[in-house]
C-alpha cells in the first residue's frame, strides 16, 4: 500500500488529483460513500465508510470531501467529481478550498437523463400500458449490489 501511494503521490505532483465520491448500497443494504483519487495513469482507492444513522446533507459530503483534500494535500486537488444530488455541498467546498474546481459526474447525469428522463418516457408511452410493468422494469434495471 505504501509504495502504490508513493507512485500516485508523485505523478498527483505532475498531474493533479481529481476527487470522486458516490454513495451507495452495501450487500447489507447499508448506506456507504466511498472517495475515490483518480488520476491519468488510474484511480487510487481511499475510503468506504457506512454512513448509517447519518444524515447525508451537504454539510456531511463536503465535510467528507474537506477530509479527503486535506489528507491528500490541498495542493494536489485540482477537480471534485460527485453525482448531482451533492451540489449544495459545492459552495462548502470552494469556501475551504478555492481553486478546486468542482463538477457533478458527466457519467451520472447522463444515466439520470436516459433512466428517468427519455427512456422512462418512450417505455411508458410506448411499451407498457401499465404503472406496474413500468415499476418493475426500474427496479430490474438498477445495479446489484
Amino acid at each position: 500500500d505504501g509504495r502504490v501511494r508513493g507512485k500516485v503521490m508523485g505523478l498527483a505532483k505532475l498531474t493533479g488529483i481529481v476527487l470522486q465520491s458516490d454513495g451507495w448500497m452495501s450487500v447489507q443494504s447499508r448506506p456507504i460513500v466511498n472517495a475515490i483519487a483518480s488520476l491519468p495513469a488510474g484511480s487510487y482507492f481511499l475510503e468506504a465508510i457506512d454512513t448509517s444513522g447519518e444524515t447525508k446533507d451537504a454539510t456531511f459530503i463536503a465535510n467528507f470531501i474537506l477530509k479527503h483534500i486535506n489528507a491528500l494535500g490541498p495542493e494536489m486537488i485540482v477537480g471534485v467529481c460527485v453525482d448531482g444530488a451533492c451540489t449544495a455541498s459545492f459552495p462548502m467546498i470552494q469556501a475551504k478550498a478555492p481553486h478546486v474546481f468542482t463538477y457533478i459526474c458527466p457519467t451520472h447525469t447522463v444515466d439520470n437523463f436516459m433512466l428517468k428522463g427519455l427512456l422512462l418516457s418512450l417505455l411508458k408511452d410506448c411499451f407498457c400500458p401499465s404503472q406496474s410493468q413500468l415499476r418493475m422494469f426500474v427496479l430490474i434495471r438498477q445495479p446489484f449490489v
